[in-house]
């Protein structure tokens, strides 16, 4: 398979197709790598491969649908084994007719990916670049003590290196580029009580259990905030299964409330995240989205992802991250996020 990784030579290809799974957080770690394939390929048409999302997930096309960075997308569902299911995949891809297929996934493991090769083969593709076809290829470098590992956006940009290089400390690369109707959400819903204060972005809710706090962690961590942030006001970010439990956590807060879960998409939670003094939450997509809009995050990792691998991008966040969420203490995180909240002025 490493052979699939030797560098383009000849004409440039005129369909090239990436290979993409994820939900909101993988995306937005991706969004650096799918930039640099939109600029290297101007003039390509642009096809992506990706998963139909799973309960309570929101799709790829969620994050980056108009940023213009790919022209179509070919969803499946990940773990198909009809086989007339797969056939009509593999017809889609043969009429896509890619020149290059770009795989750009997180590590599936040897004999996924040998599979996923023969698959593409199958279906015509005659060149695959950014195959994790290596062990140092496959798993995030170590980068200091502790199990401290690089980013997963930096092991993802090494994948890409025979087509150049990924520029992850530009901040243009992770820009969601907020439309002007996005940003004109944020404003109209931030707007009356909203007005001339700053806010707290708050994501209480997980959609997998090894990440979920629990409620009464929030109630604590809430209650807290609320003193030590008097005058801010508090928006809910999350989906439709997390309205409830953020419905009830908002009536602790002593100030203006905004509970946008299930009401707002991501790239809108977004847009409103960029104008709170910090965000509050779990390891998770609502997370990612705060960290791309430029807003401090005071987040809670436990042992789902090693240290660092999949963090907030930049600098300034507070990041808790223990083997068991249940050591850490609400008021040292509330702290934590205050001190974050108070450094943003208007």
């Amino acid at each position: 398979m490493s052979a699939n990784n030797a560098p383009i030579t000849g004409d440039e290809p005129d369909r090239v197709m990436i290979y993409r799974l994820g939900s909101i957080g993988d995306t937005v770690i991706a969004l650096p790598c799918l930039k640099f394939l939109r600029q290297r390929f101007r003039s390509a048409k642009i096809s992506l491969l990706t998963n139909h999302p799973r309960r309570g997930e929101a799709p790829v096309l969620s994050v980056i649908g108009p940023m213009g960075l790919v022209d179509t997308t070919i969803p499946y569902t990940v773990g198909e084994r009809d086989p007339l299911a797969l056939w009509r995949l593999a017809d889609r891809i043969r009429h896509e007719a890619p020149d290059l297929v770009v795989y750009l996934s997180a590590n599936r493991g040897t004999v996924k990916m040998l599979r996923d090769t023969l698959f593409f083969r199958f279906a015509g593709a005659s060149k695959i670049l950014g195959m994790p076809s290596t062990s140092s290829l496959r798993r995030p470098r170590e980068t200091g003590p502790d199990g401290e590992v690089e980013s997963e956006a930096a092991r993802l940009a090494r994948c890409l290196a025979p087509l150049g290089t990924v520029d992850l400390h530009n901040p243009a690369s992770w820009s969601l580029d907020f439309t002007p109707e996005e940003t004109r959400f944020a404003q109209e819903k931030l707007d009356g009580p909203f007005r001339g204060i700053r806010f707290v972005a708050a994501a209480v809710g997980a959609k997998i259990r090894a990440k979920d706090w629990g409620e009464p962690a929030w109630a604590t961590v809430l209650g807290e905030l609320t003193q030590r942030l008097g005058g801010q006001g508090l928006v809910m970010i999350g989906g439709p299964d997390d309205q409830d439990r953020s419905q009830r956590l908002a009536a602790i807060w002593d100030g203006p409330c905004l509970n946008l879960c299930g009401e707002a998409s991501p790239r809108q939670s977004a847009a409103v995240m960029a104008k709170a003094s910090v965000f509050i939450g779990t390891d998770g997509g609502p997370m990612h989205l705060a960290a791309a809009a430029g807003t401090a995050c005071c987040a809670l990792f436990g042992p789902y992802n090693q240290p660092r691998q999949w963090h907030p991008l930049g600098q300034g966040h507070q990041i808790f991250h223990v083997a068991d969420l249940a050591t850490v203490d609400p008021k040292a995180f509330a702290d934590a996020a205050a001190g974050l909240g108070r450094t943003v002025s208007l």
